[in-house]
């Protein structure tokens, strides 16, 4: 189907081998955008690239050299890449091919720790700006030299991966037992492109064929709390779906029963961005 969004695949963990396979891929045929790399524990790296070249990297709140040593540790890993979300006002680092050397002999060797001399040589300017959206960039504070962090990047990380297992367990229980996954993501297309009139950031959530994702949106400038209020109205949109297909007290069975599995696990997610739970009590 062909709704106008950009795709995006649930991938399976890879190795850091094959993760840094993709991102000299994308390197190579100039892409222009943010590369994720999605690690164990709701960490996350950033490449941002400028027409193939690395400008910027980042790991939670760690940025250029500090953030390198523990990109290189990362072991199993998914990548998302989320198009023409760039920087603005950086400067480049080393050449991308030194950077992506580095990166690469890491992967096949034992980690070590962040050290100077785990650094293999490389340089890198640590004054540039990592901008991948306000919600998780991290600068460099011109008054005092800090870091200034507008939101946790972890956070960030599981409020997007809950948004996506919830959206999920709904699609598959209301699908399996009203009119298909299939035709009830198709549905959910043309809800969410209408939708994009007031939350412009859903035409980054990656549609599949019986899923949804909305991983991409963590290197979105959005704030968090219009992610709350765009994800409380789709699952109302879902919602509505279940009554004109399956009628109210099947629509009411299925949404309690994903209710119940998510909602302590919503409200603790969403309390850490300090955002009201915002899984409808229905």
């Amino acid at each position: 189907m062909s709704l106008g969004y950009r795709r995006c695949h649930l991938q399976e963990k890879k190795n850091l081998v094959s993760l840094l396979d993709e991102l000299r891929e994308l390197c190579a045929t100039q892409c222009s955008g943010t590369s994720l790399i999605l690690a164990a524990g709701n960490n996350i790296a950033q490449f941002v690239l400028d027409k193939g070249e690395i400008v910027a990297l980042a790991y939670n709140s760690k940025r250029g050299a500090d953030a390198l040593p523990l990109i290189r540790q990362i072991t199993m890993g998914s990548t998302r890449f989320v198009q023409n979300a760039l920087l603005s006002g950086t400067t480049p680092l080393v050449p991308t091919a030194v950077l992506l050397n580095a990166l690469g002999k890491s992967a096949t060797a034992p980690a070590r720790p962040p050290t100077s001399s785990g650094m293999q040589g490389v340089r890198i300017d640590r004054t540039h700006e990592v901008r991948a959206g306000p919600s998780v960039q991290v600068v460099q504070s011109s008054q005092a030299g800090q870091e200034a962090v507008t939101a946790p990047v972890g956070g960030r990380v599981a409020v997007c991966q809950l948004m996506s297992e919830v959206m999920n367990s709904l699609i598959e229980r209301f699908g399996d037992h009203g009119f298909g996954r299939d035709n009830l993501v198709k549905v959910l297309g043309h809800r969410l492109r209408r939708l994009q009139t007031q939350y412009p950031f859903l035409a980054q959530v990656g549609l599949m064929t019986s899923k949804i994702d909305f991983t991409p949106l963590v290197a979105s400038s959005a704030p968090v709390e219009s992610l709350a209020q765009a994800w409380s109205t789709l699952i109302q949109e879902v919602y509505q779906s279940g009554l004109d297909n399956i009628g109210l007290k099947k629509t009411q069975e299925y949404y309690q029963q994903v209710s119940a599995t998510y909602s302590a696990r919503a409200q603790e997610i969403w309390a850490q961005v300090g955002v009201t739970n915002p899984l409808p009590q229905i």
